[in-house]
């Protein structure tokens, strides 16, 4: 799946700080609109970045932040989306470095779980790896206090589906 947007094509694009920060000013004139197809762009690059792009992606990233450092500015909403993105690719990168490449295929699941309250345990089942680490950094943004979070290879899977 090719995400495509038109800002992204012109800040790739660009050479110079000065053509970034002039393509942020039209992004930031189009209010709301511009800089969601720019965010919609960059989270699904992330789900998608793999350890072999992953510094190409940070290089984007960078361009980006300079056409729009204060995306807040635009929508309350993207206040924290650098500082999100930034500690959520820093996880990523982690992960990368704790699960070998030999070992990345096949399913996993990401499961949220408090065991000091009685609400329900979050499973996310059949995931390949990198929908699993999406999701793994996604709710690492979000963790309350004694809640914990696993990223989990399935190894042996037992089915049964009902009539």
């Amino acid at each position: 799946m090719k995400v495509q947007s038109k800002w992204i094509d012109e800040i790739q694009s660009s050479t110079s700080s000065q053509q970034l920060v002039e393509i942020g000013i039209q992004i930031k004139n189009t209010g709301y609109t511009g800089f969601y197809e720019v965010q919609d762009f960059v989270r699904e690059l992330f789900k998608r970045t793999d350890e072999s792009k992953l510094s190409s992606f940070n290089e984007l990233i960078e361009k980006i932040k300079i056409a729009v450092p204060k995306p807040g500015e635009i929508s309350p909403s993207w206040e924290h989306f650098w500082h999100e993105l930034d500690r959520m690719t820093q996880l990523k990168d982690k992960v990368f470095t704790e699960v070998h490449e030999s070992t990345r295929d096949g399913e996993w699941q990401v499961i949220i779980d408090n065991p000091f309250s009685h609400d329900n345990v979050a499973c996310y089942p059949m995931l390949s790896f990198l929908e699993g680490v999406y999701l793994y950094c996604y709710f690492s943004l979000n963790l309350k206090k004694n809640e914990y979070l696993r990223l989990q290879k399935i190894s042996r899977i037992v089915t049964m589906h009902g009539e």
